[in-house]
């Protein structure tokens, strides 16, 4: 009995251990604002980006909010529901392509005003699922 009681008392102790080395970690990222991105050639194509020959159809979005940026540019995005000044999350998610000299910053929402339109040029394939790519375009 005194076995199994020194066993859980250690196996409590070493997650302990990793979460306050996890904690201390974000804490010191947020502290500094330092976000470590893997390196990346911002001219080389992001891997598992297809693009299609001729635009597709259109993605029914009104608002998009940047949940991630790759050094190359691209930016995945979930589709948000404007409720007041709140933002609800939905669940279309897409790889937006900047425009030339376009830039985007973590949460930012992107509206596609009513002469707009998210053009989808292609398929970006995450690993685990598939996102459509698309370009924000005049209707």
């Amino acid at each position: 009995m005194k076995n199994v009681l020194w066993y859980v008392i250690g196996v409590l102790c070493g997650v302990l251990v990793m979460m306050m080395h996890e904690s201390d970690t974000a804490q010191l990222e947020a502290e500094e604002g330092i976000e470590v991105v893997e390196a990346q050639d911002v001219n080389k194509p992001l891997p598992g980006l297809k693009m299609f020959d001729t635009p597709q159809s259109s993605v029914p979005v009104k608002y998009l909010q940047i949940t991630e940026i790759y050094p190359s540019g691209e930016a995945e995005a979930r589709e948000v529901e404007k409720i007041g000044t709140n933002y609800i999350n939905r669940d279309i998610k897409v790889l937006i392509l900047p425009k030339e000299g376009e830039n985007f910053y973590t949460n930012q929402i992107v509206t596609i005003s009513s002469t707009q339109k998210a053009q989808r040029v292609g398929e970006y394939n995450t690993g685990y699922s598939i996102l459509p790519v698309v370009r924000i375009t005049n209707k």
